[in-house]
């Protein structure tokens, strides 16, 4: 269970499938590390090259040993800092990966009172970030990182009580979920309709709705705690994994659930569908 003071991708020139899936090649990538999600995990098995900027709020979680200051990159760094050109750091790469729990995309850290909001109250990270995917950017977030999106991009989908602001979403009750997969392509591409998967934590960000040019990838039946002392509740055929393209450029991927907490082959099967721009080192365009 995880504690917490509230309950409330495209490279320039790139094209879309049929599905609205994102066909591309990424040659650099950046992932924010986060206490809730290691999506790293997938790029490290599958040979894929990436930077980390450390994001922890104070360790990772899931790992004791895990250690923020070996990590000499910070995720401030990536959204705030220039490169040798004088452009913000983020345009130095293809995709960016924030992981669920990575520090300044929440209202609070999640085991205290502190604001947790740095990066996105940071008006020139914003207008980078901004920058970065009017310019064909991608961005795959997981969990708790949906306050990113939903602070870019307020229209595409619905949160679970949005307008009470950041965090509000993470309510989720821990568990397994059996998913449906409702795109056919994406059940051609898995030789499967369901999927199983784990929420290992419980207060995860669940989204309600979308707007029609969302692609919705998984829906699932999810139940969360109400705060009211109804006890626990059931929502029924919610987006659990969703990605679209914004009017202002680039591709976002969104799941409700950490990428970590899967089978690695559920892993792989679901992000090499999804985003087809994954190069593993030494691979040739």
């Amino acid at each position: 269970m995880r504690m917490h003071i509230s309950f409330a991708l495209l490279a320039l020139g790139a094209c879309n499938n049929d599905q609205g899936f994102a066909e591309m090649r990424f040659d650099e990538i950046a992932v924010v590390t986060g206490d809730f999600d290691e999506v790293e995990d997938f790029l490290t098995r599958n040979a894929i090259g990436h930077t980390l900027f450390e994001g922890y709020i104070v360790q990772s979680v899931y790992d004791e040993d895990a250690n923020p200051a070996s990590i000499a990159l910070k995720a401030e760094q990536l959204f705030t800092a220039s490169n040798e050109n004088g452009q913000a750091q983020i345009h130095d790469y293809d995709a960016v990966i924030i992981n669920s729990g990575a520090r300044g995309f929440g209202a609070w850290v999640y085991n205290g009172v502190d604001a947790d909001d740095g990066i996105l109250a940071d008006s020139v990270a914003m207008d980078n970030f901004t920058t970065y995917m009017g310019r064909g950017g991608v961005l795959v977030a997981s969990d708790w990182a949906y306050d990113l999106v939903e602070l870019a991009w307020p229209s595409s989908v619905e949160f679970f009580g949005e307008a009470e602001g950041l965090d509000a979403a993470q309510v989720g009750s821990d568990g397994v979920i059996v998913a449906r997969v409702t795109d056919e392509g994406l059940v051609d591409d898995l030789g499967t309709d369901q999927l199983q998967l784990t929420f290992d934590y419980s207060h995860w960000a669940i989204m309600l709705d979308t707007a029609p040019d969302v692609n919705v990838h998984l829906r699932g039946d999810i139940s969360y705690r109400a705060t009211g002392g109804e006890g626990e509740q059931i929502l029924t055929d919610v987006p659990l994994l969703v990605s679209f393209s914004p009017d202002s450029g680039g591709v976002v991927v969104l799941s409700s659930f950490s990428w970590r907490a899967q089978n690695g082959a559920t892993t792989d099967a679901l992000l090499n569908a999804v985003v087809t721009g994954w190069a593993p080192k030494g691979d040739t365009p």
